[in-house]
């Protein structure tokens, strides 16, 4: 599954698969030239992990069982026309035999209950078996902002991904949005097209999500553990070189110890960011308000001021 992650199979697998299932002009996201997609931003509040995550160069890779979005990563199959004609077609070959006994009991209501418990079961089945890091395609998003990075008071990590020295960016995709789940009962029930379906439901989305603009970073790892796997562990993946650091407009303003409500904890959460970004000589710009448009705009910052 990995190798086909990262294979251009995959990507042309998706593209001919998703025709007439969504709108043509998200498909060309799925070219291969586009696996190398310059910059993608990163959202995020300050936290006890912020400033270890830049200094140390990772991107977290989580599994989406709990992720914001009670459907990413979930399968959508109608396996009851197929379940059907499967026991029909073994009912005549029984009846052939002089065991048509064998599926007295066998109705269509018991068929239509036992379809719906499959399709419950393979809606999330496969969910955790992933580890998923999530990017967006601009800093400008007033949503993101909001939702993402603490009512901008965080901040907004800039990823130059054509300088990068690793393979970071066979694992990347973007999110195709679709008004209603795909329909992937065809592609489970051939094993040769699973990694296809899995995909499939990795990437595609509601389009209500369209706003994030977001691309992934797909890490296939299934649990070895026999019990049920857990949301809370995390993949420390290489990042791309960090160009731009963006903070929020409130960021300075939430700084100021006098306004951090979490006290000294939450204080020293912001107080090793600014370290860690002076330290990495990284370039950092503050968000403010347009005057006369509801659009951000960014101006440099000098955080040694703040120290």
């Amino acid at each position: 599954m990995l190798d086909y992650i990262c294979s251009k199979q995959a990507r042309e697998d998706l593209r001919r698969f998703l025709i007439g299932k969504v709108d043509k002009s998200q498909l060309s996201k799925l070219d291969c030239k586009n696996q190398y997609i310059s910059k993608l931003f990163q959202y995020s509040t300050v936290n006890e992990h912020t400033h270890s995550n830049i200094k140390n160069n990772y991107l977290i890779a989580k599994r989406p069982g709990n992720f914001n979005d009670i459907y990413d990563s979930t399968m959508h199959t109608n396996t009851f026309y197929k379940n059907l004609r499967e026991l029909n077609e073994s009912k005549q070959l029984s009846y052939y035999l002089g065991y048509g006994f064998a599926y007295k009991g066998f109705t269509e209501d018991y068929i239509k209950k036992f379809s719906e418990d499959q399709d419950k079961h393979l809606m999330t089945c496969f969910q955790n078996d992933f580890f998923i890091n999530c990017l967006a395609g601009t800093n400008m998003d007033k949503l993101m902002w909001s939702h993402y990075a603490g009512k901008h008071t965080g901040i907004c990590v800039e990823y130059d991904f054509i300088k990068v020295n690793t393979h970071i960016n066979d694992f990347l995709y973007p999110v195709i949005y679709a008004d209603c789940p795909i329909d992937i009962t065809d592609l489970m029930s051939n094993d040769d097209t699973i990694p296809l379906a899995l995909l499939v439901s990795i990437i595609c989305k509601s389009i209500d999500w369209k706003y994030e603009n977001e691309w992934r970073l797909i890490i296939y790892m299934p649990s070895q553990k026999q019990e049920k796997q857990s949301t809370s562990e995390v993949v420390k993946l290489i990042a791309p070189e960090i160009s731009t650091i963006y903070l929020g407009h409130r960021f300075i303003q939430n700084f100021d110890r006098k306004n951090t409500k979490d006290n000294d904890a939450q204080y020293r959460n912001y107080e090793l960011l600014v370290k860690t970004i002076i330290d990495k000589n990284i370039v950092t710009k503050i968000a403010k308000p347009h005057i006369g448009a509801y659009q951000l705009e960014f101006d440099y910052c000098d955080l040694r001021k703040l120290i």
